[in-house]
């Protein structure tokens, strides 16, 4: 599905010299390491884990003894990097399932916590035969993530944006994908085909939201966005339309750069805080 054109003035920070580097050893140390086949796998460890996470987490931090950090007290909970004060939590899906650690982190530990959500802003796609292991040439997947990506999962972390403890970081990437031809379709590449492995490439950008202003780029200019206005509105004039509408409208806020005034039949309107 072809996403609604995107218009919020948004920009990742180009990675500087340091970060490329970081991630270029990053993807060396993880790609040499022996791969362990899903059907193999007993759980999330070095080895254990999709290439994805573990290149991230080698990025945020190459000492590896800082990695799945089990912390004190009896919890269940292990830290993916613990390191300069700082609980990193790698997320390459939804948000939902960090709650309960979030809420774990914050009422028991002292550190600050940053999780980080790579998204796939250029993808790259290889098919491969069930029954061979055949794997056919590469082609370029149209539909590229962005910003949206992490405003669709944003309502999950509503509750953490305004302690000053929290922040989100954004690793804008290349990939390569590896899926199955297991899909019910006549060619097998639709409806339930199963990727196998995503495959980081290039680090493309950055971004990292803490305060109030840094999520003052998800609101467009009065031009395009006149107050009051509804989430039907705001999704027309920005691009981010479904979950994401109303879990940025929330996380707007929640940081108290808009606020909910009234109704307009049965749509909530909200106008911005000067």
């Amino acid at each position: 599905m072809t996403k609604p054109h995107f218009t919020l003035p948004f920009v990742p920070d180009e990675p500087t010299a340091a970060e490329q580097r970081a991630f270029l050893a990053a993807l060396r140390g993880n790609l040499a390491a022996a791969y362990v086949p899903v059907a193999d796998r007993e759980g999330i460890g070095t080895l254990g884990e999709k290439r994805l996470h573990a290149v991230t987490k080698s990025f945020l931090c190459d000492n590896t003894a800082l990695h799945e950090v089990k912390l004190g007290g009896g919890t269940k909970f292990t830290a993916d990097v613990l390191t300069n004060n700082t609980i990193y939590e790698v997320q390459t899906s939804s948000f939902r399932p960090l709650q309960a650690r979030l809420d774990y982190y914050f009422a028991h530990t002292s550190f600050d916590i940053c999780v980080v959500k790579p998204i796939p802003k250029v993808r790259w796609l290889r098919w491969m035969e069930p029954d061979t292991g055949e794997i056919s040439n590469r082609r370029r997947v149209p539909r590229a993530g962005d910003v949206r990506d992490f405003l669709s999962e944003v309502y999950y972390v509503i509750p953490y944006l305004t302690d000053p403890r929290f922040s989100v970081k954004l690793l804008f990437m290349e990939v390569e994908d590896f899926k199955w031809r297991s899909g019910k379709s006549r060619d097998g590449k639709h409806w339930g085909a199963e990727r196998y492995e995503r495959i980081p490439l290039n680090l493309l950008g950055t971004a990292t939201f803490r305060t109030s202003d840094d999520y003052k780029c998800f609101l467009p200019d009065t031009d395009a966005l006149p107050s009051p206005f509804t989430a039907p509105e705001y999704a027309k004039a920005t691009g981010v339309a479904g979950r994401a509408t109303y879990g940025t409208i929330r996380a707007l806020c929640a940081m108290n750069l808009i606020v909910q005034t009234g109704m307009r039949g049965r749509a909530m309107e909200f106008e911005r805080v000067e």
